[in-house]
């Protein structure tokens, strides 16, 4: 039963918070009266399923968030959230900071995330992203006891249209191979590593010379430089060995010659100082201008180049779970949804060798169909 009372000269106030939970609390301001009316305050919050957070704001508990969150995941994402922050979820004019955690409803939610679209220019994936991220945040307070429900799973989510794919077309990838060389030796090299090995950019440019195996005419992925670190790679199955064309081995082999025969640990992609290439130079600068010079689309991203290397390997027969390694996806799950779509081809030869299975051969099926009365 809520109550307050008298302990030892001081007010308390005696009740069950939302989660059930037993609490004594002494009364700030020391009168009955005021005792009484925090009470009251507090079974209201206990009705609604609110727990009590001292009047924390959204503002102060998203910051201690990001500043427990920075050491627990990769820079680039950090900074992404952080920015995300920073720039939508505290902005004075969408009015979430200032909120005390208990206030945020899922009226409160859905309020944000019309303001947000109404005010912002941004594709609906980053709308979406920035929704998951409060999300995340008030999923965070409800783990810590701030809050009973996070109500962000209800907010309907911005219809995102489905990106359309875009990779290098046969005849393409010949164009870009004769172009990047007169861009540098070193844009050619890094196209040319790309496309035959189907490399993340981060994944690309941690490589040194001791992950080139010349014997066994492949590259080891063992880390990926991401945020101005390296780190490990992303997942189990990215940690991989990928093979390479002898084109590919014999450009590298060139290139290494070209550069002195440098040791083991030395970048093979680098500023020309030991350090590593910025990734944005190569996606933004370097690749804009290999494909201006080559006569292509300029929408193609550095990112496509593996989607080249997908297509290419499908277009040859490849299998997905073949495909799935090489790539280093976690599941066959994410290279079936990517890439089933770009091999027609394989599934009309699955059709077929269904038809044989059943045994529906089309030319004794009609000789059978002519010799009926």
């Amino acid at each position: 039963m809520a109550k307050v009372r008298k302990i030892d000269g001081a007010w308390y106030m005696d009740y069950d918070d939302a989660l059930g939970r037993r609490k004594r609390v002494r009364a700030k301001v020391q009168t009955k009266r005021w005792a009484n009316e925090e009470l009251r305050r507090r079974l209201d919050l206990a009705a609604r399923g609110i727990l009590d957070d001292g009047g924390t704001t959204f503002e102060s508990y998203a910051k201690a968030w990001l500043k427990r969150r920075r050491t627990k995941i990769r820079p680039r994402t950090w900074e992404t959230y952080e920015g995300q922050v920073r720039n939508h979820l505290l902005d004075p004019k969408l009015r979430l900071g200032r909120l005390p955690l208990s206030k945020i409803s899922l009226p409160v939610c859905r309020d944000f995330q019309a303001n947000l679209v109404k005010t912002r220019e941004l594709a609906p994936r980053t709308l979406n992203a920035i929704t998951t991220l409060l999300g995340t945040i008030l999923q965070a307070a409800v783990e810590d006891g701030y809050l009973v429900r996070n109500p962000v799973p209800d907010v309907e989510r911005e219809k995102q249209e489905e990106e359309e794919m875009d990779y290098l077309r046969a005849h393409e990838v010949g164009q870009v191979l004769l172009a990047a060389p007169g861009i540098s030796p070193q844009a050619h090299l890094a196209v040319l590593v790309s496309i035959t090995a189907g490399l993340r950019r981060g994944e690309l440019l941690a490589l040194r010379w001791m992950d080139f195996d010349r014997k066994g005419r492949a590259l080891q992925v063992r880390r990926s430089y991401v945020g101005g670190q390296f780190h490990p790679p992303k997942t189990k199955k990215s940690r991989r060995r990928v093979p390479i064309p002898e084109q590919t081995m014999m450009t590298l082999l060139e290139s290494r010659m070209y550069l002195g025969n440098p040791d083991g640990e030395a970048l093979i992609f680098d500023r020309g100082n030991g350090k590593p290439l910025d990734p944005d130079t190569l996606s933004k600068i370097t690749w804009p201008k290999v494909l201006r010079a080559a006569g292509l689309r300029e929408s193609l991203r550095w990112h496509d180049l593996r989607h080249t290397y997908a297509s290419l390997l499908l277009l040859q027969g490849e299998n997905l779970k073949t495909i799935q390694e090489l790539m280093g996806h976690s599941s066959i799950t994410v290279t079936m949804d990517r890439y089933a779509h770009l091999s027609p081809a394989a599934a009309q030869e699955a059709a077929d060798r269904l038809s044989e299975t059943l045994g529906l051969d089309p030319a004794k099926s009609q000789e059978g169909a002519q010799g009926d009365p």
